[in-house]
């Protein structure tokens, strides 16, 4: 039955006459209309098949429309992240730039090992007997540098903003700390590894221009630190400090500190600064 209809169609298509010459005028609309109704029948799954080429083409144009804004978000992203970064590292840069002038590519050897970090009033950075390895830069809060002698505490410096907070002898050393170093409010600092530093002296003239300089200035601060203690009377000492550059101490340190720091007691330092005001 299948090959007689084919049969048919073909026939039709070709101009034959079905009818071998009976009723031929009526032929030729009558092999019209199958004759289109053939190309409408081959041309059906033409179509369904370019409507779904075209549903594809839609949905492909979506997904890379989605990829692409999933993209620029996250590029915004690290944008973002990056400009907080610098604007954050910036303080140490430039602490650092008070002593050699990097270039945008010596700078950057030293990012990758830079973190934020954040520590809670009175918690420790470095501690008394143990390793340190790490070096802080201040950049919000304060905080104390205390050695213990005979079961006391003896303050010995002060850290503020824009100051880098060391344990020197345990970081070269890779000894024991004799020191420990205490926020005395809750602090952020940037921290580095004290190993990447001390590559960083050996791979560049301007890190190790910067390290050689940086000694020179604590040696110097140790320097000026120790004579004050051994020479100047409790009264100069608080007077130093009145009138030098270390005016945070008295704005911001408990009093108990700053008497520890200058060798007194809570009391003698009371009685100081009231001879002091009354002058």
């Amino acid at each position: 039955m299948v090959r007689v209809v084919l049969c048919y169609v073909s026939k039709i298509i070709a101009g034959g006459n079905i009818n071998n010459g009976v009723g031929s005028r009526f032929a030729k609309p009558r092999t019209r209309k199958i004759k289109q109704t053939y190309k409408v029948l081959y041309l059906l799954p033409l179509r369904y098949t370019l409507l779904r080429e075209v549903a594809n083409y839609k949905n492909l144009i979506g997904l890379v429309k989605e990829i692409l804004h999933q993209q620029i978000l996250l590029i915004t992203i690290f944008i973002i992240l990056m400009l907080y970064l610098l604007l954050m590292y910036a303080p140490l840069r430039n602490a650092i730039e008070k002593f050699v002038i990097l270039t945008d590519e010596e700078w950057n050897l030293l990012v990758p090992c830079l973190e934020i970090r954040t520590l809670k009033k009175h918690t420790l950075f470095a501690e008394i007997g143990k390793v340190a390895n790490e070096i802080g830069f201040v950049l919000d809060g304060m905080l104390r540098h205390y050695y213990i002698n005979d079961g006391s505490e003896k303050t010995t410096y002060f850290y503020f903003e824009n100051h880098l907070v060391p344990s020197y002898f345990s970081c070269i050393h890779k000894q024991p700390s004799l020191l420990s170093i205490e926020a005395l409010s809750d602090c952020k600092l940037i921290v580095f590894p004290y190993t990447a530093l001390q590559e960083l002296f050996e791979r560049n003239m301007a890190w190790q221009k910067f390290g050689r300089l940086l000694a020179e200035y604590l040696a110097s601060g140790l320097e000026e630190r120790m004579v004050g203690l051994l020479t100047l009377s409790p009264e100069e000492r608080y007077m130093e400090l009145i009138k030098g550059n270390k005016i945070k101490i008295i704005e911001r340190i408990p009093q108990h500190y700053i008497a520890n720091y200058l060798g007194l007691t809570p009391v003698s330092l009371s009685r100081i600064r009231n001879r002091v005001m009354k002058k």
